[in-house]
């Protein structure tokens, strides 16, 4: 209650402009037409009475009385035809004239043809004629004996060749195999007894000692010769027998 009865003071006013936002000037609010549901019944009420005064008056109209025309008892005349003018004849032409002319002109045209095909058939006969004579002609002339000179030929030379016979070779097959890789498992194991330091310093102490050792290569090569050799002299020898 004290806060209430106490006095307060009012700010004293101010020069200053006001702080508020300018306020907006709107138009005047202006009246828009309407239109009432009864001014549209009236409306539709005064076209429904015009067309109905309309109505009236036409039925008016044709309830009138109107007179007839007081009917002419003269008998009618009947209209005269307008009379033509006399007819004139056109000329005019069958299709069998024309007609007539084109098959004058096929007929003579295929006489023509016929002619034609008549001289070319006789032509062809004649042809044919000389040519039958003409090969009669020549028949006759050829079966005429007529002996041919002995015809001389170059005589044929046949050397005799220095080349020796082909003996046969038969492949390494059983017996002949095994032997061959007997033969390759000793070379092989020649050469890893061997030892080419020595072999060196015996080749360089006495060269004709190294002439004396042979190659393993070149005694498996005589080896297999020789096998070779001996079964060519095998079979050889039973193809006698048989």
């Amino acid at each position: 209650m004290e806060q209430t009865h106490r006095f307060k003071a009012q700010p004293l006013p101010s020069n200053s402009p006001d702080c508020l936002s300018p306020r907006d000037n709107y138009s005047l609010t202006r009246p828009k037409p309407f239109t009432l549901r009864t001014d549209l019944r009236g409306e539709k009420y005064q076209h429904t009475f015009r067309e109905r005064l309309r109505e009236l008056s036409e039925q008016e109209k044709e309830n009138q009385f109107r007179a007839q025309p007081v009917p002419s008892f003269e008998p009618e005349i009947p209209k005269k035809p307008v009379v033509p003018p006399p007819t004139k004849p056109v000329e005019f032409f069958f299709l069998t004239d024309i007609r007539l002319e084109e098959r004058k002109i096929f007929d003579e045209q295929r006489k023509l043809r016929d002619k034609w095909i008549n001289a070319l058939k006789e032509q062809k006969q004649r042809e044919e004629m000389v040519r039958q004579k003409e090969e009669i002609r020549r028949l006759r002339s050829e079966l005429v004996h007529r002996a041919q000179p002995i015809r001389r030929f170059t005589p044929l030379h046949i050397h005799p060749s220095n080349k020796r016979l082909t003996r046969a070779v038969s492949p390494l097959i059983g017996g002949k195999r095994r032997k061959y890789m007997q033969i390759l498992e000793e070379s092989f194991q020649l050469n890893e007894l061997q030892d080419p330091v020595t072999v060196t310093n015996t080749n360089l102490q006495d060269p004709a000692a190294a002439t004396d050792t042979q190659d393993p290569i070149d005694v498996i090569s005589s080896e297999m010769q020789k096998l070779i050799t001996f079964d060519t002299s095998i079979t050889d020898n039973n193809s006698y027998d048989q």
